[in-house]
């Protein structure tokens, strides 16, 4: 039997320590910057609207959240998704995403449906089929976020647009997306299936008027009494399914080995090799004292 002494035990533990602790050093060093915000507006009661810009391909997302007041669970979603994007090549590739957290920040402060004049901004849209009224606005683009979204979006012209609703438990869809809303209803609990679209809508207006493919993403109702990880894990994978589309994404490539699960195996190797240290050593010193009996 090879014995190894218990310096050579002890000098096994310190080198694990130190090439895990240098491979931890870079990976730090890896990590990619928060991407800048920039305030591309203001409410009704002058709270700005911020947008965040990651990647630089040609293809080009949209995100949204928050569009109504009262339905503000996917705002904690693409805050992680804003911390998660940066430095994901994988994911990104050759696309760039635009995410707005929050659409309608004076209803996300008072937690209304509509903006600070109560006008649901989701229906103040210049769509074929919108309808003026006070509740919809009396003519589209009537009320500053609205306006604020639209030129966003025609300033980055996506490809496809998500924006986050509740309280109707699935992946809905207008314009040519079903197959999107497929691919992201594969990637979560939520079935695909069609609402069909409002008056005035961005459905209305994007889906069916401009022929882009829209997705109205809805989480159930009180989803925003879950934790931000409790809805990234059920719902933060589709949205990211969203962005690579059509290629999937992996339960693997979505969750990625953590620092802790790197680390155990490692506590584990120093720990048996520092127990081994002591064995070794006790039984050493009990050889000489007998020797010395002898």
């Amino acid at each position: 039997m090879v014995r190894v002494g218990a310096k050579g035990l002890l000098g096994g533990a310190v080198l694990c320590l130190a090439l895990f602790t240098g491979g931890c050093s870079h990976q730090r060093a890896e990590k990619a910057e928060t991407p800048p915000r920039k305030v591309i507006g203001h409410s009704v009661h002058g709270r700005p609207i911020e947008a965040v810009t990651i990647g630089n391909g040609p293809e080009h997302v949209f995100i949204g959240a928050t569009i109504h007041g009262n339905e503000w669970a996917g705002t904690p979603i693409v805050e992680k998704l804003i911390d998660y994007l940066p430095g994901r090549k994988d994911i990104l590739g050759s696309r760039t995403v635009t995410i707005v957290p929050v659409i309608n920040p004076d209803g996300y402060h008072f937690k209304t449906r509509g903006n600070a004049h109560g006008v649901d901004l989701n229906r103040n849209f210049p769509a074929e089929n919108r309808e003026n009224s006070r509740r919809y606005g009396m003519s589209a683009f009537s009320e500053p976020e609205s306006k604020i979204l639209y030129d966003i979006i025609e300033e980055t012209s996506p490809t496809r647009i998500v924006i986050i609703h509740q309280p109707l438990d699935k992946v809905d869809w207008d314009g040519p997306a079903r197959p999107l809303a497929q691919h992201m209803a594969r990637h979560t609990h939520l079935p695909e299936d069609r609402i069909g679209a409002r008056p005035g809508s961005m459905g209305s207006h994007y889906g069916v008027d401009k022929n882009i493919p829209i997705i109205t993403y809805e989480l159930p109702r009180h989803a925003e009494r879950e934790s931000t990880s409790t809805l990234w894990d059920q719902y933060g994978r589709a949205l990211l399914a969203s962005i690579t589309y059509p290629e999937p994404v992996s339960r693997a490539a979505f969750s990625p080995v953590s620092l802790s699960t790197l680390l155990a195996p490692v506590v584990i190797l120093v720990v048996s090799l520092l127990v081994l240290f002591v064995v070794d050593w006790f039984f050493t010193r009990r050889r000489r004292v007998e020797n010395r009996l002898e």
